[in-house]
């Protein structure tokens, strides 16, 4: 597997969910099994087929989980935002931490 599988694609989704990089952990997935598809990175392959994904997806996860504490505080979701590893409400209600 490629720089970009390791380094790059993870700290994407990581920057993308608002994460603490320090906490991030990742695991690579078992190489051939057909269930991953192709894992194929010559060529850079993985930055140019996957960089928009990995945003997207991070995107998507941090939203659900700003969400997910709004619906927690009973606040609307639109009041409430990320900050490192956390979604925050400006009334000083407790940060709810990401795990």
């Amino acid at each position: 597997m490629g720089n970009g599988s390791r380094a790059a694609l993870p700290r994407v989704l990581a920057d993308e969910l608002d994460a603490d990089w320090n906490r991030v952990r990742i695991a690579q997935a078992v190489g051939g099994d057909p269930r991953y598809g192709s894992q194929d990175t010559d060529a850079s392959r993985s930055i140019l087929e996957f960089f928009s994904l990995m945003r997207e997806a991070g995107a998507t996860a941090r939203l659900m989980l700003v969400r997910a504490a709004a619906g927690q505080w009973a606040v609307p979701a639109s009041e409430c935002d990320s900050r490192l590893h956390m979604v925050v409400h400006p009334a000083n209600t407790p940060p709810i931490h990401l795990r």
